[in-house]
C-alpha cells in the first residue's frame, strides 16, 4: 500500500513538474508575443509618423499648387480683360477710320461733282 501511495505521490509530482514546465513555456511564449507586439507597435508608430509627414508635405504641395493656379487664373483674367480693352480700342479706331474714309469719299465725290459742274459751266 505504501508503494502504491509512493507511486501516486511520484506521479503527482511528475504531473506537477509537467504542469510547471508547461506554465513556464506558456509564460515564455506570452513574453515573446508581448515583445513582438511592442516591436510591431514601434514599427507601426514609425509608419504612422512617416505617413503623417508625407500627408503634411502633400497638403502643402497641394496648397502651393492651388495658390499658383489661382495666381495664374488671375493673371489670365487680367490679360483677357486687357486684350478685350485693346480689341474694343481697335474696333473704335477701325470704326473711326471707316467713318473718316466714308466722309473723305463723300467729300471727294462732292469735290469731283463740283469740279465737273464747274467744267460744264
Amino acid at each position: 500500500m505504501l508503494k502504491l501511495l509512493n507511486a501516486q505521490v511520484d506521479e503527482a509530482r511528475a504531473d506537477k513538474s509537467a504542469i510547471w514546465e508547461q506554465t513556464r513555456a506558456d509564460a515564455r511564449a506570452m513574453a515573446q508575443v508581448a515583445k513582438n507586439i511592442e516591436s510591431n507597435q514601434g514599427m507601426l508608430s514609425k509608419v504612422v509618423s512617416t505617413l503623417e509627414t508625407q500627408l503634411a508635405t502633400l497638403r502643402q504641395e497641394k496648397d502651393q499648387a492651388l495658390e499658383t493656379m489661382r495666381n495664374d487664373k488671375r493673371m489670365w483674367e487680367r490679360q483677357q480683360q486687357q486684350q478685350e480693352r485693346q480689341l474694343k480700342d481697335l474696333e473704335k479706331q477701325r470704326d473711326k477710320a471707316v467713318q473718316e474714309a466714308k466722309e473723305a469719299s463723300a467729300a471727294r465725290k462732292q469735290a469731283q461733282e463740283a469740279l465737273e459742274a464747274a467744267r460744264r459751266s
